[in-house]
């Protein structure tokens, strides 16, 4: 028997996918209902995702700036910590803190930093890649 965990792309800093959009929750789930139908009657098979909020909400803190920084105090104060942010309540602290902030996810993990010339929050950040070369990988 084979257990495949799908994970939905979420663009991370210092790759050259830092600078690509994260497909909309729409198009997630479409794509995800597109692969359970084609493996639906396959034995031995079975299929689990990771969940699509969960996926955005690791996008938007990813791509994320100083802007965030109140947003992090806030869903700590409704009692959501990095380091337990799966689940429904979890998911709700800090998708609660984002929009009373008014903050729209989607400017994150669609909107902004998708130019390769733009400046970057983490391009102060040396991790041993320069952007010129990151910015050739993503060519």
């Amino acid at each position: 028997d084979f257990h495949l965990t799908l994970s939905n792309f979420v663009p991370k800093p210092h790759t050259p996918f830092q600078w690509f959009p994260q497909d909309t929750q729409v198009q997630l789930k479409e794509k995800i209902a597109y692969l359970r139908n084609a493996f639906r009657g396959i034995q031995g098979v079975k299929l689990s995702f990771t969940d699509t909020e969960l996926s955005k909400l690791e996008a938007v803190v990813s791509k994320g700036d100083v802007d965030l920084a109140p947003v992090f105090e806030r869903a700590y104060a409704k009692g959501a910590y990095l380091d337990a942010w799966g689940g429904a309540e979890a998911l709700a602290a800090w998708f609660e803190a984002l929009e009373e902030l008014g903050i729209d996810p989607e400017a994150y993990t669609r909107d902004r930093l998708v130019n390769p010339d733009e400046d970057l929050p983490w391009d102060g950040i040396d991790v041993g890649l320069t952007k010129t070369w990151l910015q050739q990988e993503y060519q």
